[in-house]
């Protein structure tokens, strides 16, 4: 399985620049990894990360609406097959009665 999380982040444009930070949070990323090494076994083993990415103001804004729309789809999906989920007895059951009334 694979996820892509996406973070925003402040800095101060007078101490570094985006691409600097970026590299900056493969370098912690990598050591919060080997140095947590225990906590992963919850999660499945120890997770493979990508490097981070800068993004500039127009990608982002397309990034995030692209990524609204795709929350707004899962979650309305969720809550789609979670309703199904608990009308499936009440189907079958009305089902089961159609079939008698139409058997007498």
């Amino acid at each position: 399985m694979k996820a892509r999380l996406y973070i925003d982040v402040k800095f101060s444009k007078r101490a570094t620049d985006a691409e600097s930070l970026a590299a900056a949070m493969d370098n912690v990323m990598d050591v919060a990894i080997a140095q947590l090494s225990d906590c992963w076994g919850d999660y499945g083993g120890k997770p493979k990360v990508g490097k981070f990415l800068v993004l500039d103001t127009d990608q982002a804004a397309e990034h995030a609406e692209a990524i609204d729309a795709l929350i707004v789809r899962d979650f309305l999906d969720e809550k789609r097959n979670n309703l199904r989920t608990m009308l499936a007895p009440v189907r079958d059951f009305l089902r089961q009665v159609a079939g008698k009334w139409e058997r007498a």
